[in-house]
């Protein structure tokens, strides 16, 4: 009867021993990350409602590894939610690209400013060897210089280029 008494007792402490640390992990605030910043047009103007996305260095943007947010009307945005790590900072609005250096990284904490410029639109036909329209090509285009022309060594078109 004694050792029954103890098993239950052992029981009940370590019963009480975890509901203790449930609740203590419970409680417990949730650490998270933020990278601030401001995304501006070219010619130093906000860009309000621009869309920011933080996209964690070596993790899939699919599997949760990417925030996204809003610029305010005066530009400035907060990426909140971020766990520890490296993340790429990308800041898209219509009618403009960026001209940031893309293969720039970003750590929690760290103040960014985005500078935007107006895009433009390239226009073409693709054709087979004979000249006949092709359907259903998938077309891309890669930047290959900055906006001051030199050469754009964040582009995948350069990477394959020094390859």
């Amino acid at each position: 009867m004694e050792r029954l008494s103890l098993t239950l007792a052992a029981l009940l402490f370590m019963s009480a021993s975890w509901t203790a640390a449930a609740q203590e992990k419970e409680t417990k605030p949730k650490r998270e990350g933020v990278i601030s910043g401001r995304v501006v047009a070219d010619d130093g103007q906000p860009m309000g409602g621009a869309q920011v996305v933080a996209v964690g260095v070596g993790k899939s943007p699919v599997m949760g590894a990417a925030q996204m947010t809003s610029c305010d009307a005066d530009g400035n945005f907060k990426v909140a939610g971020l766990s520890h790590g490296v993340y790429s900072i990308v800041a898209r609005a219509p009618g403009y690209v960026s001209v940031q250096d893309q293969s720039r990284k970003y750590r929690i904490g760290e103040s960014v400013i985005i500078r935007m410029a107006r895009g433009g639109v390239i226009t073409g036909r693709v054709t087979d060897e004979f000249g006949e329209p092709m359907v259903g090509v998938r077309v891309s285009a890669d930047r290959v210089r900055d906006s001051e022309g030199k050469p754009d060594t964040g582009s995948s078109a350069m990477s394959e280029m020094y390859s």
